[in-house]
């Protein structure tokens, strides 16, 4: 701390703190940190009704997708974790990384008269539309090493999408930015209907709904609980009804109005992958 106060003067309620200083934690049930209150709130609610730190983790992960969009995270995204298990000893990596679509070839980008494929953001963004991976990879997790239900972690997200979260100033800044209201121009409806209200900022603590989103995840939940079998067959009945069902029609539809070339195929093969991290070793230490 440049300011050269100690740990006990950070502490929530101290009367000042350095700019970039933040309270210090103590608990005995758990800590989630993440760039919302909201979020940590997500993975709290794991903890406190007898769920485990990865319980937590994906609540709050995708919590997250509501939450933090502006993060540049969603549920049309992907994501990679690095999990230690205590009880099990497994260190893992999961990539939840996108791939790109069956489709996607350097004759098919060449043909368009393309020599680089046109990451966004951009017009032609829409030729860069991966798969999105997180949410396989999230159940993938849960089933290996949670113990909760997907109704149970999904629960957070789909209220906070729909009763709404209090718009806040780091997601208005983000929203005020010129490139994203460009991007939101290149790619209509879209953002300018979710985030905005009549293409106007909307003001600190109004409320933020996304139903649509919050439908999006109900379904998921509601797949899993219309399932029969075991906890990891109802697991995967909730994963496919995004990546196999209504969910993946409607980002095929979406994906392929704006000129994309995701398929519903690119969808279904799709598949995270939990592996050994690659490590070194280097004065005695892993």
């Amino acid at each position: 701390m440049s300011t050269g106060q100690r740990n006990y003067q950070l502490e929530q309620g101290s009367a000042s703190r350095p700019r970039t200083g933040r309270p210090v934690v103590h608990a005995r049930r758990g800590i989630v940190s993440s760039g919302h209150y909201l979020t940590s709130m997500a993975g709290m609610r794991m903890l406190m009704s007898g769920g485990t730190a990865i319980d937590a983790m994906v609540a709050a992960t995708f919590a997250a997708a509501v939450v933090e969009p502006i993060a540049s995270y969603s549920l049309g995204a992907e994501s990679v974790f690095m999990i230690y298990h205590a009880s099990s000893g497994d260190l893992k990596a999961v990539s939840g990384q996108g791939v790109a679509p069956g489709a996607a070839s350097i004759d098919l980008y060449r043909s368009m008269g393309l020599e680089a494929i046109p990451t966004g953001p951009g017009k032609q963004a829409h030729l860069s539309f991966t798969v999105p991976g997180v949410t396989d990879a999230l159940v993938a997790i849960l089933d290996r090493y949670g113990t909760k239900e997907l109704d149970e972690v999904l629960a957070p997200a789909v209220e906070y999408a729909r009763e709404g979260i209090p718009n806040y100033e780091y997601m208005i800044a983000a929203l005020d930015d010129g490139s994203t209201m460009e991007q939101f121009d290149h790619y209509p409806p879209g953002g300018w209907e979710v985030f905005y209200s009549r293409r106007e900022l909307p003001g600190t603590g109004t409320l933020l709904r996304q139903p649509a989103l919050g439908s999006v995840l109900s379904a998921m939940a509601s797949g899993e609980q219309g399932a029969e079998g075991d906890r990891s067959a109802r697991l995967g009945a909730g994963r496919d009804t995004f990546y196999l069902g209504a969910v993946a029609e409607r980002i095929v539809e979406c994906a392929g109005g704006v000129g994309g070339i995701l398929s519903q195929e690119d969808l279904a093969e799709y598949s995270s992958s939990i592996e050994e991290p690659i490590s070194t070793s280097f004065a005695g230490h892993r």
